[in-house]
């Protein structure tokens, strides 16, 4: 996924799942949130070298503020439709890009010692914002 898009690009993804519901947001940490690890992952060499650009996420989700409908039980339950997903990729200068993809780890794998200290790689936060509409 983070291969198809350059940075300032976006992928859109509409979804019939919804990530205000639990199914929804389970698809966007199986799907969405797991390609990107996986891609960072794949980069994490290049990253300690600094042979390439760095690069963080953030996810708009759009979807409606949720109706109340009956399920097939007779029971009220919030209904939120269908979202659209736009993920977005964003430049990091490199200055901010070593506070953002290192951590401080004890023991751990992948890891890089600068000055005394051991620090991790890490996939740097990913601003999830959701957005409704009536």
């Amino acid at each position: 996924m983070a291969r198809v898009t350059n940075i300032g690009g976006s992928i859109l993804i509409v979804s019939h799942l919804n990530a205000n519901e639990s199914k929804g947001m389970k698809w966007l940490e199986d799907v969405v949130f797991s390609g990107l690890k996986a891609e960072f992952r794949e980069r994490r060499e290049a990253i300690k070298k600094q042979q390439t650009q760095f690069y963080s996420w953030s996810i708009h989700i759009h979807g409606g503020e949720g109706q109340l409908i009956k399920d097939e039980d007779d029971e009220e339950v919030m209904s939120y439709g269908p979202a659209v997903y736009i993920i977005k990729k964003k430049s990091v200068p490199a200055d901010r890009a070593k506070e953002l993809f290192s951590s401080k780890k004890k023991d751990a794998k992948n890891v890089e010692s600068e000055n005394g200290d051991e620090t991790e790689l890490t996939l740097p936060p990913v601003k999830v914002e959701f957005l409704t509409y009536d």
